[in-house]
C-alpha cells in the first residue's frame, strides 16, 4: 500500500481534504483510501505537471517545448517540430531522442538549403537540385531536380528497408543485399516523399525530375 510520502502530490492534496479523523482511520487500514485514489491522481499530476507554471518561473506548457525538460514520453511530439522521427533502437531512449533532436537542423526545415540536403542523397554523382522559391505564387516552390537518381547506399538501405532480418531478427541488410549490383534503385516516388517531409505544412511543392 501506499503511504503519504510516496504518492502523487496531487493524490495527497485531495486525501487532505478528507476530515482528519477519516485520515486516521484510513492511514490505520494502511492507506487503502489512499491507494485507490492515487489511481486518479497519478493521471491528474501528469497534466498538471504539464499546464501549471513551476517552481523556476517557467510557464505552464513550455515544459513540453523545451528539450531539456521534456518528459520522455513527450519528445516524440517535440520532434515533429524538428521534423524527427523515432524508430529502432531510438524509441524509448531518453538520451538518444533529446540528441537527435538537439542535433537536428529543425527549425530550418523548409529553407531551400534544408531541402536540398534532404534530396542530394538520393542524387547520382552529376545530379542537383534547383529551387524557384514563389513559384507560381507565395505558397508554393518549384523543385527542380536534375541528374539521373543513384542507387540506395547502405545507411539509406537500413532505413528504407527496415524488415529485412535475419533467422533471429536482426537487421541484415548485407545477408538481404550482398552485392552492390542488386542494390534497388532510388526512385521519384521515394524523392517525392523525402521532399515532402522536408517542408513545412501549407507548402505546395511542384517536383520536376530534369
Amino acid at each position: 500500500m501506499l503511504n503519504p510520502s510516496t504518492c502523487a502530490a496531487d493524490t495527497l492534496k485531495l486525501w487532505k481534504f478528507l476530515p482528519p479523523f477519516l485520515q486516521t482511520q484510513d492511514a490505520a487500514n494502511n492507506y487503502t483510501f489512499l491507494t485507490w485514489l492515487d489511481g486518479i491522481g497519478q493521471q491528474q499530476q501528469i497534466l498538471d505537471n504539464l499546464l501549471r507554471d513551476d517552481t523556476q518561473g517557467n510557464p505552464g506548457w513550455s515544459i513540453v517545448l523545451d528539450v531539456t525538460r521534456c518528459p520522455t514520453y513527450a519528445l516524440p511530439w517535440l520532434a515533429q517540430f524538428v521534423g524527427v522521427r523515432f524508430n529502432g533502437a531510438t524509441v524509448g531512449n531518453d538520451a538518444l531522442m533529446r540528441q537527435a533532436i538537439v542535433n537536428k537542423t529543425g527549425f530550418s526545415r523548409g529553407t531551400p538549403a534544408a531541402i536540398v540536403a534532404a534530396v542530394t542523397p538520393y542524387l547520382g554523382t552529376t545530379g542537383f537540385v534547383n529551387i524557384i522559391e514563389r513559384s507560381p505564387d507565395a505558397y508554393s516552390l518549384t523543385i527542380q531536380i536534375h541528374g539521373a537518381l543513384g542507387v540506395l547506399d547502405y545507411a539509406q538501405l537500413a532505413k528504407q528497408y527496415p524488415w529485412y532480418t535475419s533467422a533471429g531478427g536482426t537487421p541484415n541488410v548485407d545477408g538481404s543485399f550482398p552485392t552492390y549490383a542488386s542494390f534497388p534503385n532510388n526512385t521519384q516516388a521515394m524523392v517525392t516523399a523525402v521532399v515532402q517531409a522536408a517542408i513545412p505544412a501549407g507548402l505546395v511543392a511542384n517536383i520536376v525530375f530534369m
